[in-house]
């Protein structure tokens, strides 16, 4: 019989569900048996926990918010253009520091421009 297969986006998608809900400290046997594969079948596609963890958990920096600074104001209220500014940045923060904490609490740093 054949491994199961999954795709490198189902893998992410996994173990960054594994490494939120755990912590760092979750074992790969909990992401390989969420992925149904096996152990070695998950070790070989990534090599280390280490690997695992920053493919999961390493994003490049490009928030939608900082683009818009460095477009500069338009024609809107400046106020307006703050609140929408403002909204954005809470947005990407909820969203991203429950992945950085996992990664400082693993005592990794995440690369820099990430």
């Amino acid at each position: 019989m054949r491994p199961r297969q999954f795709s490198d986006e189902d893998l992410v998608r996994v173990a960054r569900e594994c490494f939120l809900e755990h912590g760092a400290d979750v074992s790969t046997t909990v992401v390989a048996g969420r992925l149904g594969v096996s152990h070695a079948a998950l070790f070989k596609r990534v090599g280390s926990k280490e690997a695992l963890l920053g493919r999961a958990l390493v994003r490049p920096f490009a928030p939608p918010w900082l683009i818009a600074l460095e477009r500069g104001p338009d024609d809107r209220p400046v106020r307006e253009q703050l609140l929408e500014v403002a909204a954005d940045i809470d947005d990407y923060l909820r969203r991203h520091l429950p992945e950085l904490s996992v990664l400082l609490g693993a005592g990794s740093r995440p690369p820099v421009g990430c």
